[in-house]
């Protein structure tokens, strides 16, 4: 559970980051294409729902995140997603090691191991708030009575309700949305709300609402989607009165402004539903009082721009995949498949086996192309671990690179994984020995001479030059431990009855 959780909030941080950006760039459209019509300004928070909705998207050329500016971000893994802050965190020290573990050294981890409680007890508090708000409000209109409505009026499919204790008109409801109307309401005055929340209706509106506030509950960490939610319900709430003004006619646009005055006091709990007199009135007076109907090519030329903001938002980065053709000179074939096969999650089974075969091409000399071996995960704590168990006595130790260079690929090539480790007995079967060869991230950047050793997951010329870094070891080794001694600064030689193996 801890393992899914991490991944989770890990999966949220890089979608809210994504997200971010485009919540950014649609605040400049809006400023830039502020008189166009707003249903267009109103349709591309689409993008931004998308983003915090969904993790994966296509990939094209002319992506905004193509900008060199995320050069260090990345489409990652078989599915196309855009990936900021790694899977991977902690470390810990090993080498050789025989019936027990080193103790821990951690790093400090990409994102502190409190911050998923802290993000958890967060949409917490928004659901009981949810479920408060909406509680309160459906106390208040229990009352309510089926209003009558006249022929013009074209009522909604949930009814008109009027309320005496309601300061403000709105519409609430899921499968049959109703709307409700303070009592006593001129002619007009109804005529106008009943237009503007029967649009609302019209277009699904009464449940973008409570969506968006959901979204709003998973991401309440980020700022820019606070501001993405007020500018979006502004942006609801004018197109819409636009909309009931294109309906009208000229001649409306004051009547229209003194009716939303009328509520611009009025109670603030109709927020969670859609109410008349919400979001901004004095700004939306102001837009109702310079509304003029656009022109035809205003509208093409707005639906046009729209759509090119959506494309460039709304898709990846060029995947690095997909331009391995102009420079597959650079790489093997083996780095290529490996980059193909790089792992997310250590937790993935099928995704370790696909990893596991392509290291055992690249390495055909290694344990993990001729041992037999099953394989053991530790993901209840990090550092997540992958562990080699080869199931046979073997008559020595193994040559220590044939171990090392497989851990260091596994290191590498998947994101979360923190540590490497292979179990084997040596010796006679009556008397086996346990022998456990133990490497960590900062173990196989320190033996390979690099920074960080998941940097060379991000292309297949980062992999062809791992592959190379390990060939130029395995053309240097100088015996079995003399890697070993490289890693850990010392070669540690314990042994132990491998019928101590079972309480490991």
């Amino acid at each position: 559970m801890e393992y899914w959780l991490d991944s989770l909030f890990i999966r949220i941080w890089n979608m809210s980051i994504t997200a971010g950006y485009c919540i950014a760039a649609v605040l400049i459209i809006r400023l830039l294409l502020r008189r166009i019509p707003r249903k267009y300004l109103y349709a591309l928070w689409l993008v931004v729902a998308f983003r915090l909705i969904c993790p994966v998207s296509v990939s094209t050329d002319f992506s905004l995140f193509n900008l060199e500016y995320f050069s260090e971000s990345r489409a990652a893994g078989n599915v196309e997603y855009m990936q900021y802050i790694p899977a991977h965190t902690g470390n810990m020290d090993g080498g050789i090691v025989r019936t027990k573990r080193q103790p821990p050294d951690r790093r400090p981890p990409a994102v502190p191991p409190a911050a998923k409680y802290v993000w958890i007890s967060g949409m917490l508090v928004f659901l009981v708030y949810y479920v408060f708000s909406m509680g309160h409000l459906k106390r208040k209109v229990r009352m309510a009575v089926r209003a009558e409505i006249p022929a013009w009026e074209d009522a909604c499919r949930g009814g008109v309700f009027e309320c005496d204790n309601l300061a403000s008109p709105f519409a609430m409801g899921i499968f049959r949305p109703r709307i409700y109307l303070p009592c006593g309401l001129k002619e007009e005055e109804r005529r106008l709300i009943l237009l503007h929340e029967q649009y609302h209706i019209r277009r699904k509106d009464y449940l973008i609402k409570p969506f968006s506030f959901f979204l709003l509950a998973a991401y309440w960490f980020h700022p820019l989607v606070w501001a993405a939610w007020f500018c979006m319900c502004k942006d609801m709430e004018m197109s819409c009165d636009e909309r009931v003004l294109e309906l009208l006619g000229e001649g409306y646009e004051k009547e229209y402004g003194l009716t939303l005055l009328a509520f611009a006091s009025g109670s603030r709990e109709g927020r969670m539903p859609l109410g008349f007199g919400e979001n901004d009135v004095k700004s939306r007076i102001q837009h109702a009082l310079k509304f003029k109907r656009p022109a035809v090519y205003v509208g093409a030329l707005s639906a046009i721009a729209i759509g090119i903001a959506l494309a460039l938002l709304g898709t990846n980065k060029v995947k690095d995949a997909q331009i391995k053709e102009e420079a597959a000179e650079n790489y093997s074939e083996a780095a290529q498949k490996l980059y193909e096969v790089r792992n997310l999650y250590v937790g993935d089974a099928s995704a370790n086996g696909r990893l596991i075969n392509a290291i055992a091409e690249a390495l055909p000399d290694s344990c993990a192309a001729t041992a037999g071996f099953k394989t053991e995960l530790q993901t209840s704590a990090e550092p997540y671990e992958f562990h080699f168990v080869i199931e046979d006595n073997m008559e020595a130790d193994p040559d220590s690179y044939s171990m090392s260079a497989p851990a260091v690929l596994m290191l590498a090539l998947t994101d979360n994984l923190g540590a490497v480790q292979w179990e084997y007995t040596v010796g006679s079967k009556a008397v086996p020995v346990l022998e456990i060869r133990r490497w960590d991230t900062h173990d196989a950047a320190q033996w390979c001479g690099v920074k960080d050793i998941k940097e060379y997951s991000v292309s297949p010329e980062k992999v062809q030059e791992l592959l190379d870094i390990l060939e130029e070891r395995q053309s240097n080794r100088g015996g079995a431990e003399s890697v070993e001694e490289e890693i850990s600064g010392e070669a540690a030689e314990l042994s132990a009855p491998a019928l101590q193996k079972g309480g490991r």
